[in-house]
């Protein structure tokens, strides 16, 4: 008796097509279409196989957004102490002496 031949289905064809344009790129490894994909490397060795100019450009809006992050960070940090700076000063000197 004979085994019937296994049909590939969408999902088998997917999945070794992913295998093969990322074959090769470091830390990659797709084994299934779930846990594969959650760090996000498979997905940006899918992008680079086929359009590699477009990770420069994510990279630098990436880098944009943190940087633009961080400021806001500052900023809202910055205004904390402020604040926390002028009440102290209030509650020291009673209002008598007026500090920048």
């Amino acid at each position: 008796m004979s085994s019937a031949p296994s049909c590939p289905t969408p999902t088998v064809d997917l999945l070794d097509w992913c295998k093969e344009v990322t074959d090769g790129y470091r830390g990659v490894k797709v084994t299934n279409l779930t846990t594969s994909w959650r760090n996000g490397l498979a997905f940006c060795a899918i992008i680079h196989h086929f359009h590699p100019q477009l990770m420069y450009a994510l990279i630098a809006a990436y880098i944009c957004v943190v940087l633009v992050l961080r400021f806001i960070a500052a900023v809202v940090v910055a205004d904390s102490l402020c604040f926390f700076c002028s009440c102290l000063k209030t509650e020291l000197f009673g209002g008598i002496c007026d500090l920048p």
